[in-house]
């Protein structure tokens, strides 16, 4: 009786054994789980919390807000394009932060196969009313349609590849987020001038830009026959010179110092711009329009200097205004400085 009982035990013991080895052969592959980690590192937009009037600009302390959308695929050769996808779907797969875990998470978790090449290809936000994501992207190729008067979303990109050796596989994809838009900032002041008195003031009561692309198509793309490259390319051709970024309010300017220049958008002053060519020709000028208090219904309008804007960039517009004539400069931040000085009649 006994020995039965003994054989019975081993026989629940070896179940139970049985039972663990399987459950731990449930996880394809590796058995270890692909996970992600994400930041914002563009230095060109630093410290900016807010950007133009309602407009929230993505830094790294406010990432995890909003979720965003990965491609991802593996091969046998790096860079093939006969490759496998990742996820269950070839669409994106959205990747939120998961505050009681405090992690980046998503539905149907996968796992590492050992030995492959994989890259990924991302954006954020997943989802916006200033965007929307074309059918036809993957993780060579994401298209992006994006119309600056829809809304008011900042919009980042990022890429990266793995090789899935035993080492690797241990930790999360990361993913540095880089901003796909340029950004504008105005900022206004009487000219340090000796025929303009001390203390002379004035208040900015309007402003809007004509003159310049409204919408356009991301591609986050690759370099021809690399596709371990990351390359961000614009086609915007759309030139309309109609109203944009207008503002309307009452804000005191003063006579310039060399730093008091009043800032024309509310909320740390800067708005997100499609990256394209300002002024691009005589008959196509990218254009400030403004009134003063002092000025009455009279608009001050000028054109801003010829120049490319590109992608992560910050362009500083200071305008200086005595009573006949405005002078325009613009500042590349945390790049090299180029000031592109024009004394305009007003």
């Amino acid at each position: 009786m006994k020995h039965r009982l003994y054989q019975i035990s081993l026989q629940l013991i070896s179940l139970l054994l049985l039972a663990i080895s399987c459950t731990k052969q449930d996880k394809p592959g590796s058995g270890f789980a692909l996970t992600f980690e994400a930041k914002a590192v563009d230095a060109a937009f630093a410290g900016k919390a807010g950007a133009g009037k309602g407009v929230i600009q993505t830094t790294d302390s406010n990432l995890k807000e909003h979720p965003f959308g990965v491609f991802g695929v593996y091969s046998d050769v790096a860079g093939d394009e006969n490759c496998t996808n990742v996820f269950l779907s070839s669409a994106a797969k959205k990747v939120s932060w998961d505050i009681d875990k405090e992690k980046w998470t998503y539905d149907d978790l996968q796992y590492w196969n050992l030995n492959k090449f994989y890259r990924f290809r991302a954006y954020h936000p997943y989802s916006g009313s200033a965007f929307s994501i074309n059918a036809m992207s993957d993780v060579d190729d994401i298209f992006i349609e994006y119309a600056i008067n829809a809304g008011k979303e900042d919009l980042l990109v990022g890429f990266q590849t793995v090789e899935s050796t035993a080492s690797n596989i241990k930790n999360k994809v990361k993913f540095a987020f880089k901003h796909a838009l340029c950004a504008l900032e105005f900022k206004i002041a009487f000219k340090n001038d000796p025929f303009i008195e001390d203390g002379y003031t004035d208040k900015l009561k309007s402003f809007h830009l004509s003159g310049l692309i409204p919408t356009g198509t991301l591609q986050y793309t690759h370099e021809d026959g690399n596709y371990l490259s990351d390359v961000i390319k614009w086609d915007a051709t759309y030139f309309d010179d109609g109203k944009y970024y207008e503002w309307i309010g009452s804000k005191p300017f003063p006579k310039y110092n060399g730093s008091n220049a009043t800032t024309v958008f509310d909320d740390k002053g800067l708005v997100f711009c499609i990256p394209q060519t300002c002024s691009p020709a005589e008959t196509k000028q990218t254009t400030v329009n403004f009134k003063t208090e002092k000025a009455g219904n009279a608009i001050h309008s000028a054109p801003l200097p010829k120049m490319q804007w590109e992608p992560g960039k910050i362009y500083s517009y200071t305008l200086l205004v005595n009573k006949s004539d405005l002078e325009i400069s613009v500042t590349i931040k945390d790049w090299d400085e180029i000031q592109a000085n024009e004394d305009l009649f007003l």
